[in-house]
């Protein structure tokens, strides 16, 4: 196998990092609605960086895991408008924690990370 030269890899991760800036996931979420209409939630697959994140500030005082802030915390960080900004800051958790239905959470944070819509999502 042939080595890459410095030249290639700069080219591979500049590749990369297009990509992954031009690959929106769309998510409609019917029960953010009004009327039976969805809100259309966005994201970009989360990074080594973001996944790292939400691991470390999710975790209990015990150190343990904490899967439902897991959920949470995806959501916050990872969700975003058409344009690209985020739709909810830190202050919104205490909200979404005492507000919205759990399994909610669990399959718009699940759907962000996989980077796949929620058409995709009920095919596999």
């Amino acid at each position: 196998m042939k080595a890459a030269s410095k030249g290639s890899v700069k080219e591979y991760l500049s590749r990369a990092q297009s990509v992954r800036q031009s690959h929106m996931t769309q998510v409609d979420v019917v029960e953010f609605g009004e009327e039976g209409e969805p809100v259309r939630v966005f994201g970009k697959k989360p990074t080594i960086a973001d996944l790292s994140a939400i691991t470390r500030d999710s975790r209990t005082d015990t150190g343990k895991d904490d899967p439902f802030e897991q959920a949470l915390r995806t959501v916050v960080r990872l969700a975003m408008d058409e344009n690209g900004d985020k739709l909810f800051t830190l202050e919104h958790l205490q909200f979404l924690r005492l507000n919205v239905d759990a399994d909610l959470i669990e399959a718009l944070a699940a759907r962000l990370r996989m980077g796949v819509s929620f058409e995709a999502a009920k095919k596999n």
